[in-house]
C-alpha cells in the first residue's frame, strides 16, 4: 500500500479527495455545496427520512486548540442546523493520539445525543489504495504510479497462453481493474463478440453526472412521413425514446470519459439509442368516459413520464399485472392514448380479467380520462378504437371468464392461452361434466371404417336404412390449447337410433369382395337419434 502523502496537498485539494471518496462508497451520500455555508456539512447520506453528517478536515499532524474549536463548532452548526440529524463522522488525514482520543470521546459526546465517530488517516489510505482511480485523480504521485504498474505489465496481454483459457480470465480481470482505474467518475464494462467491441460506460456513484457531464450533439435527418421521422417527431415533442442507424444521424460531437470519443472520428457511421428516464413510479386513476361521466375505473401504475424539448408530455402506465399498458401523448396539439394488450398464458384468467374488461368498456368510450396526483385531470381521445378490435378483446374478456369458471370447477390451473372455438366448446363440456351432467350431441355424418369378418354382422341387418346403437369410452380429459383439462371421471358415450346410411352398397361391396374385403359404414342421424356424453366420477 503506497502511503498518501497528505502533509503535500492543499487544504481544498485535500477536502475534494476525502469528499469524493465518501460520496462512492457512502450510499446516498452527496457532497454539500458550501459556496454559501455548508450548515455544519461537507457531505450528506439520507436513510429513512434522517441524515448522517460527515465533516472532512485536512488537518495533519496533532490536533491544536484551535482546531479542536473548530471541529467542536462544526458538530455544534451541524446540530442546531440539521434537527433530522441521526450520526456525525469526522473525517481527517490523523490518527488521534491517546490524549486526542480522549477528548474526542469525552467532549465531543457530550456535546450531541447521536452517535459520533471518527475515521482517520490509515483508513483512509487503505480506501484509497482499493480505489486506484480517486488515488490516480486527487493524490499527489497518484499517476506516477500507475506509469509504473503498467510499464510493469507492458505487453503481458501479448504473450502467450501457456495455462490455457485461465490465462486468458486472469488478463481479462487485470483489464477489467485497469479500465476501472482510468477515470474517477465512471466505470467501463467491455464485451467482445463475434469482432465487435462493446463499451458500457457507468457512473461510480450518483453525484458522478453532475460532476462531469458526458454531452453530445448531433443532427437528424429522415424523408418526411418515414418511421424516422416520426420517431424523431416523437422524441422532440414528447421525450419518448429514440433509436436511429446511421442513415439518420449526422453532425456526432461527444464529450466523454477517458478519451472514449477517440473511437468515434469524424465523418464515422454512428447509429444511437436514447431510452428515457423512466422517473418515479406514481399510482393514478384511470377512466373510461362516456357523456362526461366515468364509467369504469382502473387503477394504473406510471412506469415512465418524459417531456419533450417542444413541450409536449408522454405518459406510459401499467396496471398492476402488468398485462394493459397506456401510452399518452398530450401537447397542444393533440392528446391521444395508445393500448397494449398482452396476455401471458401462464397468467391466471381472475387477475387478467378486470384490466380486460375495463379496456373492452374503455373501446367504446368516447374518452379516458388519467387523474394524477397533485395535477389536473388529463383527458385524452382513444386512438385505433375500432369495431373489430373492440369484438377481439370482448370475446378475450368471454374466454377469460370461461377459463376462470372452469378453474375453479375442476381446482386445475389452465392458465389463460388464446382460445379457439374447439377449446370454448371443451371447456363448457367439462364444466358440465364435473356439475354431474350429461351433454346432447350433434351427431356429424361420418365414416367408420371396418374389416370383412364385421362387415357380416352390419349386412345382416334387417331393412334398408337400418338403425343401430353404441357406446365407446375415451380419456379422462379434454385437449386444450396446449395443454388439458382434467374430467371427473373416463368419457363415455352413448348413441341411439344412429342410421347406416350406405346399407345398400355396403351390401354389394360385401358380395362382390368378401370377408377380404375393407370396408365403411356411414352413420348418419335424423330427429329419432340421440348422442350424449358424460364422465361420472370414478
Amino acid at each position: 500500500m503506497r502511503p498518501i502523502p497528505w502533509e503535500m496537498m492543499a487544504p481544498q485539494d485535500v477536502e475534494d479527495a476525502i469528499s469524493a471518496l465518501l460520496v462512492r462508497i457512502v450510499p446516498g451520500a452527496r457532497r454539500v455545496d458550501g459556496s454559501g455555508g455548508d450548515d455544519g456539512a461537507d457531505v450528506v447520506a439520507v436513510a429513512n427520512g434522517s441524515l448522517h453528517i460527515y465533516e472532512v478536515k485536512s488537518f495533519t499532524g496533532r490536533l491544536s486548540p484551535g482546531r479542536k474549536s473548530q471541529i467542536l463548532k462544526s458538530l455544534r452548526v451541524a446540530s442546531a442546523k440539521r434537527p433530522n440529524m441521526a450520526g456525525w463522522t469526522l473525517v481527517l488525514p490523523m490518527d488521534f493520539s491517546p490524549a486526542e482520543e480522549r477528548w474526542f470521546e469525552s467532549d465531543l459526546s457530550t456535546v450531541v445525543s447521536v452517535p459520533v465517530q471518527c475515521l482517520g488517516r490509515t483508513w483512509l489510505d487503505v480506501q484509497f489504495a482499493q480505489r486506484p482511480d480517486l488515488d490516480r485523480a486527487f493524490v499527489p504521485g497518484g499517476n506516477e504510479a500507475k506509469a509504473l504498474q503498467l510499464l510493469a505489465s507492458y505487453q503481458q496481454e501479448k504473450a502467450g497462453l501457456g495455462n490455457g483459457l485461465p490465462d486468458a480470465i486472469e488478463r481479462a480481470q487485470a483489464l477489467r481493474g485497469l479500465t476501472d482505474s482510468v477515470d474517477p467518475d465512471y466505470a467501463f464494462d467491455l464485451a467482445f463478440t463475434n469482432g465487435t467491441t462493446s463499451v458500457s460506460v457507468r457512473p461510480k456513484d450518483a453525484d458522478a453526472p453532475n460532476r462531469r457531464p458526458i454531452t453530445a450533439s448531433l443532427g437528424f435527418k429522415a424523408e418526411h412521413g418515414s418511421a424516422a421521422a416520426h420517431d424523431i417527431d416523437s422524441f422532440h415533442r414528447f421525450g419518448s425514446g429514440l433509436s436511429l442507424g446511421p442513415n439518420n444521424v449526422a453532425d456526432v460531437h461527444l464529450d466523454l470519459p477517458a478519451e472514449l470519443a477517440r473511437l468515434v472520428p469524424k465523418g464515422a457511421a454512428v447509429s444511437i439509442t436514447l431510452t428515457p428516464n423512466p422517473g418515479p413510479r406514481t399510482r393514478v386513476r384511470v377512466s373510461a368516459l362516456q357523456d362526461g361521466r366515468a364509467t369504469q375505473r382502473l387503477t394504473m401504475t406510471v412506469d415512465e413520464s418524459t417531456r419533450g424539448s417542444g413541450g409536449g408530455q408522454r405518459i406510459y402506465m401499467v396496471d398492476d399485472t402488468n398485462i394493459l399498458s397506456m401510452e399518452y401523448f398530450i401537447d397542444s396539439h393533440q392528446s391521444e392514448c395508445k393500448v397494449g394488450l398482452r396476455i401471458p398464458s401462464n397468467t391466471h384468467p381472475g387477475d387478467a380479467l378486470p384490466s380486460v374488461s375495463f379496456l373492452a368498456c374503455l373501446m367504446q368510450a368516447a374518452a379516458v380520462r388519467i387523474e394524477l396526483p397533485g395535477a389536473l385531470p388529463v383527458t385524452a381521445r382513444l386512438g385505433s378504437a375500432t369495431v373489430a378490435n373492440f369484438q377481439e378483446v370482448q370475446q378475450i374478456a368471454r374466454d377469460l371468464e370461461l377459463l376462470e369458471q372452469s378453474q375453479e370447477i375442476t381446482g386445475h390451473f389452465l392458465g389463460s392461452p388464446r382460445l379457439t372455438g374447439q377449446d370454448r366448446q371443451a371447456l363448457r363440456m367439462a364444466n358440465e361434466f364435473w356439475a354431474g351432467n350429461s351433454v346432447d350431441w350433434v351427431w356429424i355424418p361420418r365414416w367408420i371404417p371396418i374389416e370383412g369378418g364385421a362387415a357380416l354382422e352390419w349386412c345382416s341387418l334387417s331393412g334398408f336404412m337400418p338403425r343401430v346403437s353404441m357406446t365407446g369410452t375415451g380419456p379422462d380429459s379434454l385437449p386444450l390449447a396446449e395443454t388439458s383439462i382434467p374430467l371427473p371421471g373416463r368419457l363415455e358415450m352413448s348413441a341411439k337410433d344412429l342410421i347406416v346410411g350406405n346399407m345398400a352398397e355396403l351390401r354389394r361391396l360385401f358380395k362382390e369382395h368378401g370377408p377380404a374385403g375393407s370396408f365403411g359404414v356411414l352413420l348418419v342421424a335424423d330427429d329419432q337419434s340421440t348422442v350424449t356424453f358424460s364422465a361420472e366420477k370414478n
